[in-house]
């Protein structure tokens, strides 16, 4: 659900069905939409979702196993024994799990240096840019996926970002079955530091083509594909590949 303004009278509008009427005016408001989408493929993935989590539980379960055994195993007391295998199984959770907390609050502190930072946003401007300079006619389809910030520098003007860029890449080569290839990328990308807000014209009442994906969608306040995640920004807000 959406509110927007009637293009009639000005009045916010909930926009919850493909045609409402302005309760003040009263103006018909038409929006046809899907109420189906494609979110992914799995077919082409190369573990899914739940695989991964009985990777991790197993995985779990091995450091534990290692843990308590060798403890139980050598040592006689079963109480000492049992307290011991379970703090070296806290320990080595630790050991795995430190790193990981660590990481995810270098990310976000790096995050809060980005004036306006949207992850999605940014991976929208680097599939737009990859998705032009890849030349392969098999290319099927091109996704980033998990973006690590490394260095982020800014200046007055100008916001400098230094990362690694985690994708894939899915082949269709004619009379082959689809496969796909994993990459690694290292990028410095550049933006304004202070982006100029797009003007706004009026709110959106009517669906747009999106001008990444081709999909017809209904714009919310900050203008947002809901397929692809591409916004209608200005230039000065776009990620600029560097090096």
């Amino acid at each position: 659900m959406l509110r927007i303004t009637c293009p009639s009278c000005g009045a916010r509008v909930k926009l919850n069905s493909q045609q409402v009427t302005c309760e003040y005016c009263g103006a018909v408001i038409r929006n046809e939409f899907y109420d189906w989408q494609t979110e992914s493929f799995e077919i082409y993935e190369t573990i899914s979702t739940n695989m991964k989590r009985f990777l991790q539980l197993l995985l779990s379960g091995f450091i534990l196993f290692l843990s308590v055994f060798p403890c139980l195993y050598l040592i006689e007391d079963t109480e000492i024994s049992l307290a011991a295998g379970v703090g070296a199984a806290i320990l080595a959770f630790g050991t795995i799990v430190t790193p990981i907390i660590c990481g995810k609050v270098k990310q976000d502190n790096l995050a809060k240096k980005i004036v306006g930072y949207s992850e999605n946003y940014l991976r929208s401007c680097l599939n737009e840019y990859f998705s032009k300079n890849e030349n392969d006619n098999d290319l099927l389809d091109f996704s980033i996926g998990t973006i690590k910030l490394l260095k982020v520098s800014n200046t007055d003007e100008i916001t400098t970002v230094k990362s690694e860029v985690y994708g894939t890449k899915t082949f269709l080569p004619e009379n082959k079955k689809p496969f796909t290839k994993k990459f690694k990328k290292k990028l410095t990308m550049q933006r304004a530091r202070y982006p100029e807000k797009r003007k706004s014209d009026g709110e959106f009442f009517a669906e747009k083509e999106c001008p990444s994906c081709g999909a017809t969608f209904l714009p919310d306040e900050n203008g947002c594909c809901s397929y692809c995640g591409y916004t209608l920004h200005g230039d000065s807000e776009k990620w600029k590949i560097k090096s």
